[in-house]
C-alpha cells in the first residue's frame, strides 16, 4: 500500500475497536442484519441485542445500529472464522448460553454441544479463549474447551483477548497495572506496565497497536513491542457495555489511509498492497473509480470509504488483502457578512467566519489579516477587530502535512463609517424684569438626539429649546449629544445678571436748615441707557441723574430715586434726609444769692431736633452734661457764672450765660455729745463761736444759752444778715442705769450666751448682786461681780432645762443712787 502514511487519528483506532461499550441512548433509528466483516464493523452485546459500530464514520444517530440477528441470550460475544461448519458463514459470531458454545448459522443460533468453560471469551488465529478466575480454556470446535494453563494469580479484568496468530492477552489494572501476552500453549511472552488508567474495568480489546480499556471513560494506548510501558489517556465518558465482539488481525496487512481533498475536484491515486487480481468498491459515500490495478483513481464527492482488495499470504488462513482509504472533503470557510462598522474614531467589531463540512477529528489552524487591526484571537474564527478605515480582512485556513497540508482563503470587507460627535451650542439672551430667558441651538454634527441641563435643576431634550431663568445667576450649561453610536458633551458658562441696582450718596444726610444737599447717582445698571426718577419727600422731584436741594422746612425726608434700565425694569433706592432747625437756647436760676452749701436750681430751654449734648458749668470748676434742669452748691463764697452750652449735630452750638453771688453761714458749735445723770446736775449749752446773728434751739428757745436737765438730741440754728444759717447739734445721753435682757441662748456660738444685765447696756455702776431661782425656788446662779460674765445656764457644772427662771437684782450707782429689779429671764436651747 501507498501514497499515505499509514498512521491512524486516536479516534479511527477508537472506532475500530471500541466493542464493549453501549451507544444505546440515542442510537439504532434504523436496523438491519449484517454477518460479521472484519474491513469495517466492530460488534457489541448491551441489553442482551448485538449493535454494529462502523468505525470508519463518526458516531451519530445512525452509527452504532441495531443488528436485526436474533439476539444469543447470553451476555458474551465473540467473532471468529466458523469453527463448526464448513457451509456456515464465516466468519460468524459465537456466544456462550448456559455452558455451551453457540454460533449463529444465518438463521438461528446452534449449540455446538461444547462446553465453554468461561463467559469471557475472545478469539483469534482460529482458536476461542475464555478466562475463569486464574484458568484459561481454548476451544478449537472439535470438541470441549480444556484448560491449556494457569496464570500466576487472577487478574481484575474479566474479559480476555486474542490476536490472529493465536496468542493471548490478559490486563490486569489491581495494584501496578499490567497488560500480558502468552502463547498459544500459556508461555508468558512479554509484559507491559501500564500507566494512566483507571483501577479497574470490564472488559478490553486490541486491535493492531491499540489497546482500549473498557470503563468510564474509556481509555486508548499503543502497544509497543519495542517498549515495556503503555501509557493510556482518557478518549471520552461512554457507558460500559457487557461484552464485545470483533475480528483480530486475521488477514495481513489491513491498514487504512486518510486522504484529504484541499478541493472539490482534487482526485487520488490509491495502490493495492498485494498481488492480482485487483478490485476497488465503496464502502460508504460516493465517488468515481477508475483504473485495473494494481493503482486506482478516485474523486470522491464527500465523505467516502473506499476498499481495495487483493490476494495476499498473510496471517491466518484468509487469502485476501484489503486496503482502505477514507477520503475526507474539503470543508468551505466563509469570513463572514460585510458589514459597515459604525463608531468614534475607535472602532471594534468581532468578525464570524463559518466553517462547515469540517471534520471533527481535523485540527484547522486559522489566521486573519491584516494582524495590525485585529487586537485578539487572530488564529480563531471570530477575531475581534480594531480598523482605523476601510479594511479587506482576509481569512486563511490550514491544515497539517498529516492532514492533507490543505489552505482555503476568504475574505470580508469592513468598511467604517464614522459617527463622531463634536457636541456645540449658541445661544442667545433675551432679557426680562421677572425673569430673563435664554435660546439655545445645537451646532452639534451628526447628532439625533440631545441632552440639555441649564444648571438650575431643569433639563430639555429639545435641539433648540428656549429656557426660563428665574433668578439672575452664573449657570453651566451642558449639552450631551449623541447619536445609535457615539456620544459626546461641552458644557459652558452663561450668565443671565443684567443687574439694576439704584443706590446714590449724599453730600450729607442731616443738615441744617438752609442747608443745600448734593445728591449723586452710584446706581449699577446693566442695560443702558438709564433714566433718573427723584422725589424729595418735600412735594419737589428732579429728572436729573445728579440733582442739589434745599429743604425750606425742618423735618425728616425720604428721599427716593427710581433707576429704569434700557428694557423698562426698575429698582428704588432711599435715603433719609433729616434737616435740623436753626438752634435757639435760654437759661433760667431760681435764685441769684444763695450760702455756702445751699443748692441753685437751674433751667435750660433749648431747640432739642439735632442736639448732641448739653453742657453745664457752674463756674467753679465743675458741670454737668445732657440734663434740662439740675442744682449746683457751692462750697465757698464768691460770685458765680453759671453758663449752657448746647451742641448740634449739624447746626453750630449756642451758648448761654448767667451769675451767682454766694455767702458764707454763721460759724455754730455747741460743744460734743455728752451724757447726764439722772436726777443729777443739768447741763448748759451755748454757740462757743460767739458768732453773731437769731438763735433758734431745737427745744423753741431762742436765747442764747440753753439750759438741758434730761437725756436726747438739742440743735442750734443761727441766721446771720444774709439769711444765711449754720447748725450744730449734741446727743446728751441717760447715765447711771442698768438693763436687764428678758431671754439668753447658752448654746455657745458666742452670741447671747449669758445671762448678765450689764453687759453694754449699763452705765456708771458702781455696786451688783445678782441671784437666779428655779421655778422651785432653787438658786441656781449667784453673783456680786460687777464685770464677769453672768449666768451660763448651768447649776453645778450641768445644763438646766430650758424654760423660765427668777432673778432678783440690786444696783448702786455711783451718784449714790440705787436699784433693786426683780423679774423673769427665758432660757432657750
Amino acid at each position: 500500500m501507498s501514497y499515505m502514511s499509514r498512521n491512524l487519528t486516536s479516534l479511527s483506532f477508537f472506532l475500530r475497536t471500541l466493542i464493549c461499550c453501549a451507544f444505546l441512548g440515542s442510537f439504532g433509528e434504523k436496523a438491519f442484519a449484517q454477518y460479521p466483516v472484519c474491513d469495517s464493523m466492530v460488534y457489541f452485546i448491551s441489553g442482551g441485542s448485538i449493535y454494529n459500530l462502523n468505525t470508519y464514520l463518526p458516531i451519530s444517530a445512525t452509527n452504532p445500529v441495531l443488528n436485526t440477528f436474533p439476539p444469543p441470550g447470553g451476555i458474551s460475544l465473540a467473532v471468529s472464522t466458523n469453527l463448526n461448519s464448513s457451509t456456515g458463514p464465516s466468519p460468524t459470531f459465537y456466544a456462550v448460553i448456559g455452558a455451551n458454545y453457540y454460533y449463529y448459522d444465518g438463521t438461528t443460533w446452534v449449540n455446538t454441544g461444547h462446553t465453554s468453560g468461561s463467559v469471557d471469551i475472545g478469539a483469534g488465529g482460529g482458536y476461542i479463549y475464555g478466562k475463569t478466575g486464574a484458568d484459561i480454556y481454548r476451544y478449537d470446535g472439535t470438541g470441549n474447551a480444556t484448560i491449556i494453563a494457569t496464570l500466576p494469580s487472577a487478574v481484575n479484568v474479566y474479559d480476555i483477548a486474542a490476536d490472529c496468530e493465536g496468542n493471548f492477552y490478559v490486563l490486569d489494572l489491581a495494584g501496578t497495572a499490567v497488560l500480558r501476552k502468552y502463547s498459544p500453549t500459556g508461555t508468558l511472552m512479554y509484559t507491559w506496565t501500564v500507566t494512566g488508567g483507571p483501577a479497574g474495568a470490564i472488559c478490553f480489546s486490541l486491535s493492531g497497536n491499540q489497546l482500549l480499556v473498557g470503563s468510564t471513560p474509556v481509555y486508548s494506548g499503543v502497544v509497543d513491542p519495542a517498549s515495556t510501558t503503555i501509557a493510556l489517556t482518557a478518549l471520552g465518558n461512554i457507558p460500559v457495555a457487557i461484552d464485545f465482539g470483533g475480528c483480530p488481525f486475521m488477514y495481513s496487512p489491513q491498514v487504512t489511509d486518510t486522504l484529504y481533498q484541499c478541493s472539490a475536484t482534487q482526485s487520488f491515486t490509491v495502490t493495492a498492497g498485494g498481488k492480482p487480481p485487483y478490485s476497488a468498491a465503496i464502502l460508504n459515500g460516493s465517488a468515481a473509480i477508475t483504473g485495473t490495478g494494481p493503482n486506482f483513481t478516485v474523486t470522491p464527492t464527500g465523505l467516502t470509504r473506499v476498499v481495495l482488495s487483493s490476494t495476499s499470504s498473510g496471517c491466518g488462513s484468509g487469502p485476501i488483502t484489503t486496503d482502505t482509504f477514507l477520503m475526507v472533503p474539503p470543508p468551505a470557510i466563509d469570513a463572514g457578512v460585510s458589514d459597515t462598522l459604525f463608531g468614534c474614531g475607535l472602532y471594534a467589531d468581532t468578525l464570524h467566519g463559518i466553517l462547515t463540512n469540517g471534520q471533527p477529528w481535523v485540527t484547522y489552524q486559522y489566521a486573519w489579516s491584516p494582524a495590525t487591526s485585529i487586537s485578539s484571537g487572530a488564529t480563531t474564527l471570530n477575531p475581534v477587530i480594531n480598523p482605523t478605515a476601510n479594511t479587506m480582512y482576509h481569512l486563511k485556513m490550514t491544515t497539517s502535512a498529516t492532514q492533507g497540508n490543505c489552505q482555503y482563503t476568504d475574505s470580508v470587507f469592513v468598511p467604517i463609517s464614522n459617527k463622531t460627535i463634536n457636541p456645540d451650542f449658541t445661544y442667545r439672551m433675551i432679557y426680562g424684569c421677572d425673569f430673563d430667558s435664554v435660546a439655545f441651538h445645537s451646532t452639534t454634527p451628526l447628532a439625533d438626539n440631545w441632552e440639555w441641563d441649564f444648571g438650575d435643576g431643569q433639563t430639555s431634550t429639545l435641539e433648540s429649546p428656549v429656557h426660563r431663568y428665574d433668578q439672575q445667576n452664573s449657570y453651566t450649561v451642558r449639552l450631551f449629544a449623541s447619536n445609535p453610536y457615539c456620544a459626546d458633551s461641552i458644557q459652558k458658562p452663561i450668565s443671565t445678571s443684567h443687574p439694576l441696582d439704584a443706590t446714590f450718596t449724599v453730600s450729607a444726610d442731616t443738615i441744617c436748615l438752609g442747608t443745600a444737599v448734593q445728591f449723586t447717582g452710584t446706581s449699577t445698571v446693566f442695560l443702558k441707557p438709564a433714566t433718573c426718577s427723584w422725589n424729595f419727600g418735600d412735594g419737589n422731584t428732579s429728572a436729573n441723574c445728579n440733582p442739589s436741594h434745599t429743604f425750606t422746612t425742618p423735618g425728616v425726608y425720604n428721599v427716593q430715586l427710581v433707576i429704569a434700565d434700557s428694557i423698562s425694569c426698575r429698582d428704588t433706592a432711599y435715603r433719609v434726609i433729616t434737616v435740623d432747625s436753626v438752634p435757639a437756647l435760654d437759661i433760667e436760676l431760681d435764685r441769684h444769692a444763695l450760702c455756702i452749701g445751699d443748692q441753685v436750681n437751674v433751667k435750660a430751654r433749648y431747640t432739642r431736633q439735632g442736639l448732641v449734648a448739653l453742657n453745664w458749668d457752674f463756674g467753679d470748676q465743675s458741670g454737668t452734661r445732657n440734663i434740662a434742669a439740675t442744682s449746683h452748691s457751692y462750697d465757698r463764697q464768691g460770685v458765680y457764672y453759671i453758663s449752657a452750652g448746647v451742641v448740634y449735630r449739624v447746626c453750630p452750638e449756642v451758648i448761654k450765660q448767667d451769675s451767682v453771688v454766694v455767702h458764707t453761714p454763721p460759724d455754730v458749735y455747741i460743744g460734743p455729745d455728752t451724757t447726764l445723770c439722772l436726777q443729777g446736775s443739768p447741763l448748759f449749752l451755748s454757740n462757743q463761736t460767739g458768732a453773731a446773728g437769731q438763735y433758734l434751739w431745737s427745744t423753741g428757745d431762742t436765747t442764747r444759752i440753753l439750759k438741758v436737765t434730761h437725756d436726747g438730741t438739742y440743735s442750734l440754728t443761727v441766721r446771720n444778715e444774709f439769711d444765711c444759717t449754720g447748725t450744730d447739734e449734741m446727743i446728751v445721753r441717760k447715765d447711771c442705769y442698768t438693763d436687764v435682757p428678758n431671754s439668753f441662748t447658752p448654746n455657745g456660738d458666742g452670741v447671747n450666751d449669758y445671762f448678765y444685765p450689764r453687759q453694754l447696756l449699763a452705765q456708771g455702776v458702781s455696786s451688783f448682786t445678782m441671784n437666779v431661782f428655779n421655778r422651785w425656788g432653787q438658786s441656781v446662779f449667784q453673783t456680786a461681780v460687777a464685770d464677769g460674765r453672768g449666768w451660763d445656764g448651768k447649776f453645778n457644772d450641768k445644763e438646766q432645762p430650758a424654760g423660765v427662771y427668777i432673778y432678783q437684782i440690786k444696783v448702786i450707782f455711783k451718784n449714790g443712787r440705787s436699784e433693786h429689779y426683780d423679774g423673769n429671764v427665758t432660757l432657750l436651747r
